[in-house]
């Protein structure tokens, strides 16, 4: 059985620079899924190069969201169907942004980043489960965390965005809902990488893995 690792967090927080290093670590025994942004499938790229806005932060918003939840979802999808078809199942499948990133940034776009906590919540469970009903959850949804700001700057510098106010706003609403779903849910495993090394992250990450892989497959 193959056991899905997905990566989350904000955007500056490393999720793309710890899932490389952790896929390296793992070598011939993992399969790394980009984040849909990087993606090698060819059909994929083409939807997102689609749907691309320049300047645009968060890149994909085409003033359609509820169009782009689907879309997403569907890639998404499509990734789970191609992993599963592979002739030789890989041990571990480290993924750079799932379902859930999708679930928690949509659903902060559909509603407005002013909407109450628990309705976010809501939507957002909504929205996971689209996917859902052609793929499974992951065994394991890492949440990386760190300060808004370090990660908003990560973001700015890397890029040369500029993150507006109302950009600030959703991105801090976006990691609110995150921690609040991480929380909530047993599933989830949030990281903090604040003031640690990426040794000690990645140490951390890989622990996490090995456990899953260990696990008597009746632990759940």
């Amino acid at each position: 059985m193959t056991t899905w690792i997905s990566i989350e967090g904000i955007n500056g927080v490393g999720k793309t620079h710890f899932a490389r290093l952790l896929a390296r670590r793992l070598a011939d025994q993992c399969k790394l899924l980009e984040e849909l942004t990087d993606t090698s499938d060819p059909t994929a790229s083409r939807v997102i190069s689609a749907m691309a806005t320049a300047g645009d932060p968060f890149l994909l918003r085409t003033g359609h969201p509820l169009t782009e939840t689907f879309a997403f979802s569907a890639l998404k999808v499509r990734e789970y169907e191609r992993v599963m078809a592979m002739p030789q199942q890989p041990a571990v499948v480290i993924e750079d942004r799932g379902l859930d990133t999708i679930a928690v940034y949509q659903a902060v776009i559909l509603a407005g980043s002013g909407a109450p906590l628990q309705k976010l919540h809501a939507l957002a469970g909504d929205i996971l489960q689209i996917g859902a009903r052609w793929r499974q959850h992951p065994d394991l949804t890492v949440l990386l965390t760190a300060d808004l700001d370090v990660c908003i700057g990560r973001y700015v510098e890397r890029t040369g965005v500029p993150v507006t106010e109302s950009d600030r706003h959703l991105l801090a609403r976006v990691d609110q809902l995150y921690r609040s779903r991480a929380a909530a849910d047993g599933r989830w495993w949030e990281c903090p990488v604040s003031g640690r090394s990426d040794v000690q992250v990645l140490d951390d990450l890989q622990a996490a893995c090995g456990r899953l892989l260990t696990a008597p497959a009746w632990a759940g």
